[in-house]
């Protein structure tokens, strides 16, 4: 008997722990801000990439956590910046982005996203459960015009500030209850250059760290250098460039994972030292190809040859791949007729390839 009165205790106590949890509504939860810190003379617009769920902590309201309420977001934004916010969202149930219903400065900018255009604004009835079990969040973005950024250092020449703030608070709303909050603040700073001894060439997203080939077309010793080689992975030391007077100037990159990358004009370079070209490479070009199989146990030498092509392209910094689809037609006595009849360069063989159905355009 005192056996059974132990946990018939233990069992009360329980029950009034579960009941006083799910007497709580819903709890405030404060994350610590998120800080970035953006060199101003660099900002292109893009920012470090932020996810912010959809939901709180709580039983019903947990980010992906079943339950049937639905959440408002208040969001304020105070900036010194000639910068606009923008919030995408990702993964909520299908149609309810356009159900929800906003207020304040905020305009719909696309299909999944809202356009901040003031201090204040609202966006009721988000809804976090969806039914493949995915966290819903939203993004955000910055939005200016191509000039603002300029303007704004330009009107700041005499460095009266030396940083701009943008701060960006989110507040999630179970009805009454707020249930989460989220702030972010970007620190505009100068970020002045440090004088180099040489020009140089700044090359970003060298995706192999490779020791690229460079190219260089420039006034040197006020002589017109053609095709200069030079090699590296990152800061690539050119010796003093002249302004470009009457030679032309370019710089031309290859680079093993990355597409050739052509700079033209350049006009970054001065009489003096000290001058930077940044040099963003894009990601290897991948060229559609189609093999057309006359037998079937060609396919493994096909693979072969092309895995094999794609290789010395690669090592010999042609910034090219082949993304190639394999096409067998053993045994289709048409497909034989024109291939084989069609084997030369003649403008009938031509067209008679190019307009039938083994033929893939572009």
């Amino acid at each position: 008997m005192k056996v059974f009165n132990f946990y018939f205790r233990e069992i009360i106590a329980s029950l009034l722990l579960l009941s006083q949890f799910m007497s709580v509504k819903a709890q405030s939860h404060i994350t610590n801000p998120w800080i970035y810190r953006i060199c101003i003379e660099e900002f292109y617009g893009e920012i470090p990439e932020i996810r912010f769920p959809i939901g709180c902590e709580v039983i019903d309201c947990c980010p992906g956590c079943p339950g049937p309420d639905f959440l408002d977001w208040r969001i304020k934004v105070n900036t010194q910046l000639p910068v606009k916010l923008g919030l995408d969202f990702q993964n909520l149930p299908d149609g309810n982005l356009a159900k929800v219903q906003i207020e304040g400065e905020v305009v719909r900018d696309k299909e999944d996203g809202f356009l901040f255009s003031g201090r204040e604004a609202s966006i009721m009835g988000l809804q976090n459960q969806n039914d493949n079990d995915v966290l819903a969040f939203a993004v955000p973005r910055l939005l200016f015009e191509a000039n603002d950024i300029q303007s704004l250092l330009q009107s700041d020449n005499d460095r009266k500030s030396d940083h701009w703030e943008m701060e960006v608070i989110i507040d999630q709303y179970l009805e009454e209850y707020l249930i989460n909050r989220y702030i972010f603040k970007y620190i505009f700073r100068h970020c002045p250059r440090p004088i180099l001894a040489n020009d140089q060439i700044d090359l970003d997203q060298n995706i192999s760290n490779d020791n690229a080939v460079v190219l260089l077309d420039g006034r040197i010793a006020s002589v017109c250098n053609n095709d200069r080689e030079l090699r590296g992975n990152d800061i690539i030391d050119v010796g003093n460039v002249l302004a470009n007077g009457t030679c032309n100037s370019e710089v031309v990159v290859f680079s093993d994972d990355n597409a050739m990358k052509l700079v033209s004009p350049v006009n970054v370079w001065t009489d003096s030292r000290g001058d930077l070209l940044k040099v963003t490479l894009d990601s290897i070009l991948r060229a559609p190809t189609t093999v057309w199989l006359m037998a079937g146990a060609l396919q493994p030498r096909a693979q072969a040859d092309l895995a094999n092509a794609n290789l010395l392209f690669n090592t010999n910094h042609a910034g090219v791949s082949f993304n190639t689809t394999f096409n067998n037609v053993a045994g289709n006595a048409n497909a034989a007729a024109v291939i084989t009849n069609n084997f030369g360069c003649s403008p009938a063989e031509i067209n008679a390839l190019t307009t039938s159905a083994f033929f893939t355009p572009n």
